[in-house]
């Protein structure tokens, strides 16, 4: 294993039905791994070069699934934390972006004139002020609370942006939020 130190790392879970066909799954949608998402998160697990000395994971089963597989082959305890859930999608959910973003392009998130994947709030579902709150706390959590290093924190694409955000590797929330979060890469955070 490589240098563990006193590092925090973040994980989007790996691929799922809804993220490998474009439509929106955010709380509502609980899907599993694809075929391909399973493979995904046992080869992250293979090739991952940190011990986990704890994973902090959503409580959704697409993170519940790949956050498994890690702690299978490390042995590390997984605490399920509904703070970590992504973002609720509200009447979106199922939608496809693309098709949203042309019908609604003052939702979205810019970064500088470039329109990101990510929107301040859909009809009935989570604002993106809240998402921001949450990061805060899972930070605040993972600096006060879950003290145990290397600490993996396993998500979701909105929530891993603005912990990117809020852990003061973007500077701005468009930049954050126009971030690739690929599925089961590791990603390490600033605490």
């Amino acid at each position: 294993m490589g240098d563990n130190g006193g590092a925090v790392y973040f994980m989007r879970h790996a691929q799922t039905y809804g993220n490998s066909r474009g439509p929106l799954n955010g709380t509502r949608r609980n899907l599993g791994l694809t075929s391909i998402g399973k493979i995904q998160a046992r080869e992250a697990a293979r090739k991952m070069r940190i011990k986990p000395a704890l994973i902090l994971c959503s409580t959704q089963k697409r993170a519940v699934e790949t956050a498994r597989q890690i702690a299978k082959r490390f042995g590390s305890k997984i605490v399920y934390l509904p703070l970590l859930k992504e973002q609720d999608t509200g009447d979106w959910t199922g939608k496809r972006v693309d098709s949203l973003q042309k019908r609604y392009p003052d939702a979205f998130i810019k970064n500088g004139k470039k329109m990101t994947r990510i929107f301040y709030k859909a009809p009935n579902g989570e604002n993106i002020g809240k998402i921001e709150k949450r990061a805060r706390k899972i930070m605040w959590l993972a600096k006060n609370k879950y003290k145990a290093r290397p600490l993996l924190i396993v998500s979701h694409g909105v929530i891993g942006r603005m912990l990117y955000y809020v852990a003061g590797k973007k500077n701005t929330l468009g930049a954050a939020m126009e971030c690739k979060v690929p599925n089961a890469k590791l990603l390490r955070l600033k605490v």
